[in-house]
Protein backbone atom coordinates (compact mmCIF):
# COMPACT_ATOMS: atom_id res chain seq x y z
CA UNK A 1 0.00 0.00 0.00
CA UNK A 2 1.14 3.54 -0.56
CA UNK A 3 0.39 5.96 2.22
CA UNK A 4 1.00 9.88 1.75
CA UNK A 5 0.70 12.29 4.77
CA UNK A 6 -0.52 15.38 3.86
CA UNK A 7 -0.54 18.66 6.31
CA UNK A 8 -3.13 20.82 5.95
CA UNK A 9 -2.66 24.39 4.07
CA UNK A 10 -1.75 27.57 5.72
CA UNK A 11 -5.19 28.48 8.20
CA UNK A 12 -5.81 31.65 9.72
CA UNK A 13 -6.42 32.74 12.97
CA UNK A 14 -10.08 31.88 14.97
CA UNK A 15 -11.92 32.11 17.85
CA UNK A 16 -11.29 28.76 18.10
CA UNK A 17 -8.45 26.13 16.83
CA UNK A 18 -10.91 23.79 15.25
CA UNK A 19 -12.40 26.85 12.81
CA UNK A 20 -9.59 28.10 11.57
CA UNK A 21 -9.90 28.14 7.70
CA UNK A 22 -7.37 28.24 5.04
CA UNK A 23 -5.58 31.44 3.94
CA UNK A 24 -5.24 32.15 0.22
CA UNK A 25 -1.89 31.18 0.37
CA UNK A 26 -2.79 27.84 1.92
CA UNK A 27 -5.33 27.10 -0.77
CA UNK A 28 -2.85 27.83 -3.53
CA UNK A 29 0.03 25.98 -2.05
CA UNK A 30 -3.05 23.00 -1.41
CA UNK A 31 -3.58 23.27 -4.90
CA UNK A 32 -0.37 23.08 -6.29
CA UNK A 33 0.60 20.40 -4.30
CA UNK A 34 -2.09 18.07 -5.51
CA UNK A 35 -0.84 18.67 -8.64
CA UNK A 36 2.24 18.01 -7.68
CA UNK A 37 1.77 14.83 -6.06
CA UNK A 38 -0.96 14.05 -9.29
CA UNK A 39 2.42 14.58 -11.41
CA UNK A 40 4.79 12.27 -9.46
CA UNK A 41 2.38 9.51 -8.80
CA UNK A 42 2.58 9.64 -12.34
CA UNK A 43 5.90 9.82 -13.36
CA UNK A 44 6.70 7.02 -11.14
CA UNK A 45 3.71 4.95 -12.65
CA UNK A 46 2.11 5.00 -9.01
CA UNK A 47 -1.80 4.46 -8.78
CA UNK A 48 -2.86 7.77 -7.25
CA UNK A 49 -5.00 8.29 -3.86
CA UNK A 50 -8.36 6.17 -4.40
CA UNK A 51 -9.05 7.13 -0.93
CA UNK A 52 -8.65 10.63 1.15
CA UNK A 53 -8.87 10.67 4.95
CA UNK A 54 -9.11 13.93 6.98
CA UNK A 55 -9.50 15.20 10.14
CA UNK A 56 -12.82 16.50 11.11
CA UNK A 57 -11.58 19.79 11.50
CA UNK A 58 -12.39 22.58 9.13
CA UNK A 59 -8.74 23.18 7.53
CA UNK A 60 -8.18 19.45 7.15
CA UNK A 61 -11.58 19.42 5.52
CA UNK A 62 -11.23 22.27 3.00
CA UNK A 63 -7.53 21.04 2.41
CA UNK A 64 -9.04 17.66 1.01
CA UNK A 65 -11.78 19.32 -0.85
CA UNK A 66 -9.00 20.93 -2.80
CA UNK A 67 -7.13 17.97 -3.70
CA UNK A 68 -9.94 16.22 -4.41
CA UNK A 69 -9.93 18.48 -7.18
CA UNK A 70 -6.68 17.17 -8.74
CA UNK A 71 -7.15 13.62 -7.29
CA UNK A 72 -11.06 13.19 -8.48
CA UNK A 73 -10.55 9.26 -7.84
CA UNK A 74 -10.44 9.21 -4.11
CA UNK A 75 -13.10 9.22 -2.52
CA UNK A 76 -13.23 11.08 0.65
CA UNK A 77 -13.78 10.13 4.52
CA UNK A 78 -13.96 12.02 7.73
CA UNK A 79 -11.92 10.21 10.21
CA UNK A 80 -11.43 11.03 13.95
CA UNK A 81 -8.18 9.70 14.05
CA UNK A 82 -6.53 12.06 12.23
CA UNK A 83 -7.76 15.06 14.67
CA UNK A 84 -5.38 16.85 16.69
CA UNK A 85 -4.51 15.29 20.02
CA UNK A 86 -4.56 11.87 17.87
CA UNK A 87 -1.43 9.27 18.10
CA UNK A 88 0.31 6.92 16.02
CA UNK A 89 -1.32 4.14 17.56
CA UNK A 90 -4.64 5.64 16.59
CA UNK A 91 -3.62 5.99 12.84
CA UNK A 92 -2.61 2.40 12.47
CA UNK A 93 -5.61 1.43 14.32
CA UNK A 94 -7.75 2.98 11.92
CA UNK A 95 -5.96 1.96 8.68
CA UNK A 96 -5.77 -1.92 10.21
CA UNK A 97 -9.82 -1.59 11.14
CA UNK A 98 -10.01 -0.77 7.13
CA UNK A 99 -7.84 -3.64 5.97
CA UNK A 100 -9.67 -6.11 8.27
CA UNK A 101 -13.40 -4.52 6.92
CA UNK A 102 -12.20 -5.40 3.53
CA UNK A 103 -11.56 -1.92 2.85
CA UNK A 104 -8.02 -1.83 1.28
CA UNK A 105 -6.71 1.08 -1.01
CA UNK A 106 -3.80 0.67 -3.22
CA UNK A 107 -2.79 4.76 -2.34
CA UNK A 108 -4.26 6.03 0.76
CA UNK A 109 -3.91 10.42 1.32
CA UNK A 110 -3.94 11.27 4.92
CA UNK A 111 -4.90 14.89 5.44
CA UNK A 112 -3.70 15.46 9.21
CA UNK A 113 -2.26 18.19 11.82
CA UNK A 114 1.25 18.62 13.03
CA UNK A 115 3.24 17.20 15.05
CA UNK A 116 1.08 13.62 14.08
CA UNK A 117 2.20 14.64 10.47
CA UNK A 118 5.62 14.10 10.75
CA UNK A 119 5.57 11.52 13.89
CA UNK A 120 3.59 9.54 11.03
CA UNK A 121 6.30 9.45 8.70
CA UNK A 122 8.90 9.38 11.33
CA UNK A 123 7.74 6.35 13.00
CA UNK A 124 6.91 4.59 9.52
CA UNK A 125 10.27 4.91 8.00
CA UNK A 126 12.30 4.97 11.62
CA UNK A 127 14.40 7.57 10.88
CA UNK A 128 13.51 10.80 12.40
CA UNK A 129 14.22 13.92 10.46
CA UNK A 130 14.46 12.22 6.86
CA UNK A 131 11.99 14.16 5.51
CA UNK A 132 11.90 17.64 7.21
CA UNK A 133 9.21 18.58 9.33
CA UNK A 134 5.77 19.10 7.33
CA UNK A 135 4.99 22.66 6.99
CA UNK A 136 1.46 23.68 5.50
CA UNK A 137 0.49 21.98 2.62
CA UNK A 138 3.25 19.76 2.47
CA UNK A 139 3.64 16.05 1.70
CA UNK A 140 4.97 12.54 1.68
CA UNK A 141 4.69 9.40 -0.02
CA UNK A 142 5.64 6.16 1.30
CA UNK A 143 5.25 2.66 0.54
CA UNK A 144 4.43 0.67 3.13
CA UNK A 145 5.61 -3.02 3.48
CA UNK A 146 3.58 -3.12 6.73
CA UNK A 147 1.82 -1.05 9.24
CA UNK A 148 4.65 -1.14 11.90
CA UNK A 149 7.58 1.66 12.81
CA UNK A 150 10.28 0.86 10.37
CA UNK A 151 7.85 -0.58 7.82
CA UNK A 152 7.84 2.09 5.51
CA UNK A 153 10.14 3.48 2.11
CA UNK A 154 10.76 6.57 1.51
CA UNK A 155 8.92 7.53 -2.29
CA UNK A 156 8.98 11.48 -2.34
CA UNK A 157 8.52 14.35 -0.52
CA UNK A 158 7.44 17.80 -1.21
CA UNK A 159 6.53 21.49 -0.04
CA UNK A 160 5.61 24.66 -0.91
CA UNK A 161 6.11 27.25 -2.31
CA UNK A 162 7.74 25.16 -5.42
CA UNK A 163 6.09 21.30 -4.30
CA UNK A 164 9.28 19.89 -6.31
CA UNK A 165 8.99 15.73 -4.94
CA UNK A 166 12.49 15.02 -3.90
CA UNK A 167 13.27 11.50 -3.31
Amino acid sequence: MILTVFRHGEAADAASDYARRLTARGEEDVARAGHALASACQARKIAPPDVLCCSPWIRTMATADILSLTLPAALAEVVAALQPGAKVRDVEAMLEERQAAGAPAAHMLLVSHQPLVSRLINHWLDEDGRVPSLSPGAFASLEMDSLARGCGHLLFWASPPTCEPVA
